[in-house]
């Protein structure tokens, strides 16, 4: 897109960009916590910039009506209700741009929830669902207040649902699953 005054023509170049993290675990009622941001990565202001989120098809506004400058950026941030299994979580992001252009862009992850955990005598056994094309890690820790995670086991992901085995130990311990 060009404009010009006079003699000086200057080319647009809009953009947006997104990224989005699943938040680590799953809050107490089954809540999937997400947090992300969106950057204006082109030349020109951006107005009326929404930010909307789906889950598994449903969709909802996150923020509307923001401005962001040539090179600024907006933090975001939610939650939803997790379904068994891998949860898909697409963030659209849209704008517009000096001439009135529409300006968008999308980015996802799929957070993952735990679907069963259980121990016997001397194991600790902890189910999920895997995606394909993905690789996750099991972290463990004594105390959430510390945050000093460990890690144990790495595994690719298939499409199935996996369980990892940890032996039981005096010590309490808390786990995450974390996908890349």
């Amino acid at each position: 897109m060009n404009y010009g005054i006079g003699n000086n023509v200057t080319t647009l170049i809009p953009g947006i960009e997104c990224r989005k993290f699943c938040a680590d675990g799953v809050g107490p009622t089954g809540a999937i916590g997400f947090t992300g941001y969106v950057t204006n990565t082109g030349n020109t202001p951006l107005s009326n910039v929404g930010v909307t989120n789906s889950v598994n098809g449903v969709l909802g506004i996150i923020t509307n009506n923001i401005t962001l400058p040539v090179g600024g950026a907006v933090n975001f941030s939610g939650s939803y209700q997790g379904v068994r299994g891998p949860n898909m979580n697409v963030i659209f992001v849209g704008g517009i741009d000096a001439l009135g252009s529409n300006v968008t862009s999308q980015c996802e992850a799929t957070c993952t929830t735990v679907l069963e955990s259980r121990a016997d005598t001397s194991n600790f056994f902890l189910s999920f669902a895997t995606g394909t094309d993905r690789t996750y890690t099991v972290e463990f820790t004594s105390s959430l207040s510390l945050g000093e995670w460990q890690s144990l086991t790495n595994l690719p992901g298939d499409g199935t649902v996996v369980t990892v085995r940890d032996s039981i130990t005096n010590a309490q311990r808390f786990y995450r699953v974390l996908a890349q």
